[in-house]
């Protein structure tokens, strides 16, 4: 299984599973964080990512890193639309917006193993 599916699993059994005990992880920096029992806010850095936050758990997610198209929004959650676009991680060379971020604290922020800009965050 390449690292990239494997991350993909993970998030997978983690949006899928109960609560679960809060504990220590070290991130993808190598920084140890405290990872909610249950996040309640997240952010997710492209937009594959996105998409599956917002099929699986749509009430967890705090802003979108691109607009929704008219043909996406009958299949989501209404509550969708209303979010801020935070932007992302995905090749367009801009970027997220840090600042909007910040201020909509994520309790997570869901990114690929293998994105090469995790440390400009």
């Amino acid at each position: 299984m390449t690292p990239r599916r494997r991350s993909l699993f993970v998030l997978l059994l983690w949006c899928l599973c109960g609560p679960a005990l809060a504990r220590d992880i070290a991130d993808m920096t190598g920084q140890t964080v405290n990872l909610p029992d249950r996040p309640l806010r997240a952010f997710a850095s492209i937009p594959p990512l996105t998409s599956f936050l917002e099929v699986v758990a749509p009430d967890v997610v705090v802003a979108l890193n691109r607009p929704l198209t008219d043909g996406e929004r009958p299949y989501l959650s209404p509550g969708l639309s209303t979010l801020p676009v935070a932007g992302g991680w995905f090749g367009n060379g801009a970027g997220a917006n840090l600042e909007l971020l910040a201020s909509l604290r994520p309790d997570v922020i869901v990114m690929e193993a293998e994105n090469p800009v995790a440390g400009d965050i």
